[in-house]
């Protein structure tokens, strides 16, 4: 029987925690292969000891079939999972090309919208799926994924098109207890988690607080809303559809996080990185918006404060 082989690469928060599951479910299963690209101290401790994926309600130990830095030509997949930084996408871009056959589906679980143009135009003869994810969970140390939130979903498919190794993914997916959907409305369902995650990832990086914080103070909670506001003109200027009450979802999703919680575009601007998502998560909303309607937008202003602050991580002024 043909081994169903998966690599997720990228074995961050998001990649470590849905990798580790299903790492940990398949463990044992001659049936499926999971892989991990993953790189440095990460990888090594991995290799040593497995992954340990910490949840609010238990532990695993996750242990891989391979882990590697890079693949030979001679590892094929039938469904690669990205989940790196969109700054780091076009080395995994890179490190992956060998490793894909005629019918090998990529699924992007990466923060931003631009991405599938660009997997796209690296890879134009393969299939690639719309997918984003809802959870909070980062990594604490080399070979450690903790995930602190109440909230780990998987959304994913082709738009307007059903597809059967799309169905063959879902069925593993939910045997390892993942909280998967496949659908075939996925546009709407990445602009939904777009709409969510921009607006709060630019005011914690800006304001240098927690979720919590940034709904518990007026300056903070009002230029949210105002990103809110635009970000959801943008939608409409590019005529995605998407749910009425959209704004009040998104507002009650915000406030049911923990009060400690933060974006990872906050942790790279407190970690002083030179390397954030930037671009794709606040500066790709200004130029839509330009484009749209010239204007002074509240995304102009904050896009301001944050290349500032990446100026000053660079030592550049």
């Amino acid at each position: 029987m043909k081994k169903t082989k998966i690599l997720i690469a990228g074995i961050g928060g998001v990649g470590g925690f849905f990798g580790g599951k299903l790492a940990a479910f398949y463990k044992s299963n001659p049936e499926v292969e999971i892989s991990f690209l993953v790189r440095g101290p990460h990888l090594e401790k991995i290799r040593e000891k497995g992954l340990e994926v910490r949840t609010t309600t238990g532990t695993l130990m996750a242990h891989p079939f391979h882990a590697g830095d890079q693949f030979d030509s001679s590892h094929r997949f039938d469904f690669i999972f990205i989940a790196c930084k969109s700054y780091d996408l076009e080395k995994v871009l890179h490190d992956i090309s060998n490793n894909l056959h005629s019918n090998t589906v990529i699924i992007p679980l990466l923060n931003g919208i631009d991405h599938h143009e660009k997997i796209n135009h690296q890879f134009p003869n393969h299939a690639v799926a719309d997918a984003c994810v809802y959870i909070v969970a980062r990594k604490i140390a080399p070979g450690i994924i903790e995930n602190s939130g109440n909230i780990q979903k998987l959304f994913f498919g082709f738009p307007q098109k059903e597809d059967e190794r799309l169905h063959l993914l879902f069925q593993l997916l939910v045997q390892s207890e993942i909280e998967a959907n496949l659908t075939t409305e996925i546009q709407s369902t990445v602009w939904e988690k777009y709409i969510f995650l921009s607006p709060i990832a630019c005011i914690t990086s800006c304001y240098d607080r927690t979720i919590g914080e940034v709904l518990a103070q007026e300056d903070s909670y009002t230029d949210l809303l105002s990103l809110l506001d635009e970000i959801l003109q943008l939608a409409n200027f590019k005529q995605i559809h998407i749910h009425p009450e959209l704004r009040m979802k998104t507002i009650e999703k915000w406030k049911s996080l923990p009060y400690s919680s933060t974006s990872s575009m906050h942790s790279d601007f407190k970690a002083n990185s030179s390397r954030t998502e930037l671009e794709s998560l606040c500066v790709y909303v200004l130029k839509e918006l330009q484009q749209y309607k010239p204007a002074e937008w509240n995304y102009g202003k904050i896009a301001r404060i944050l290349k500032e602050k990446s100026m000053d991580a660079t030592g550049l002024n």
